[in-house]
């Protein structure tokens, strides 16, 4: 089973990355950064939904139009405060 990875598009999170799904169109989902870079590994997070639909629906909604009211990106955003505050 391959993936596909629609790579062109943008939004505006500045964690989204992709929407991927298998070649069947079974396993869908938006690719988004990891939220814990200079861990060591050159990792990303898959939010996987039902289908292609669902997870275009998604992306119109949480990555483009309010994605600061996405889960993700607030954890992001508190794992970032945290390391700031790490730092002084």
């Amino acid at each position: 089973m391959g993936f596909y990875v629609n790579q062109g598009a943008k939004a505006k999170c500045p964690l989204y990355e992709s929407v991927v799904r298998s070649g069947q169109g079974r396993i869908a989902g938006v690719q988004c950064s990891y939220i814990a870079p200079g861990f060591g590994f050159n990792a990303s997070t898959v939010i996987r939904l039902s289908n292609i639909d669902e997870t275009l629906q998604m992306k119109a909604l949480l990555c483009d139009d309010v994605y600061r009211a996405c889960p993700y990106y607030q954890a992001w955003c508190m794992a970032n405060k945290k390391r700031e505050d790490w730092s002084k």
